[in-house]
């Protein structure tokens, strides 16, 4: 079985893929976050805001009261609703009296509906730091996921090779000493007049296994002079 195949580090890489899937996420909502709040907020402040419409009752009260104000002044023989004449002096004063107020009402309204509208790039800033944030620690739980299973992965590999290693190891001492009980087979044999199996062959395939490298079986080069002659 391979080691990617070990339940844990499946595991541990679902959760770090989840957590990168995260952040990334986070991090994209963020860059549309500003634009969609300040347009909800304004649809919000423009529909069923209690403020605009308090401003338009304000508003219409104002614009009635530019017309009511005089004729509440003017003698009725002249058109208007007052049973008493006042001078032009008393007309102006109470015109100006009964337009405060509307106004007045007015004036309050816009005021609050400022506050209220200029409070907006507060909200929507305060908002975009708060999602930064989240996403920050989205990203930071996903780095350390990813680290553990980093760690993992390198922990299994190495276990493995360690594995692999011993295994190679303990093949090629099954191999050595395979060699040494046939080399001692075949002195005994040498030793009952049988045929044996050669010490300097034995001895150059068990330096060809351990080193890889092929050794010259031209035992010649190894006869002194006396025999070669």
């Amino acid at each position: 079985m391979s080691v990617y195949d070990d339940p844990r580090l499946q595991e541990a890489r679902g959760g770090y893929e989840s957590a990168q899937r995260a952040a990334t996420d986070s991090q994209a909502a963020g860059y549309t976050l500003p634009a969609q709040l300040k347009e909800a907020l304004n649809k919000k402040f423009s529909t069923d805001n209690p403020l605009i419409q308090s401003r338009e009752n304000a508003l219409r009260g104002y614009l009635e009261a530019g017309t009511s104000a005089p004729l509440s002044v003017t003698p009725q023989s002249a058109g208007g609703q007052a049973s008493v004449i006042y001078n032009p002096q008393q007309q102006a004063n109470l015109i100006q009296q009964r337009r405060a107020v509307p106004m007045s009402q007015l004036s309050t309204s816009n005021y609050l509906l400022g506050l209220a509208q200029g409070g907006i790039p507060d909200i929507i800033n305060a908002t975009s730091d708060a999602h930064k944030a989240q996403t920050a620690r989205l990203q930071g739980e996903a780095t350390i996921k990813g680290d553990s299973y980093k760690n993992l992965l390198s922990e299994l590999v190495t276990k493995a090779e360690e594995a692999t290693r011993q295994r190679d190891e303990a093949f090629r001492e099954r191999e050595f000493q395979e060699k040494i009980r046939q080399f001692d087979v075949g002195e005994a044999r040498k030793g009952s007049g049988g045929d044996g199996i050669d010490l300097m062959a034995l001895l150059n395939r068990i330096e060809e296994m351990q080193t890889g490298n092929k050794v010259d079986d031209d035992w010649s080069k190894y006869e002194s002079p006396e025999k070669k002659n």
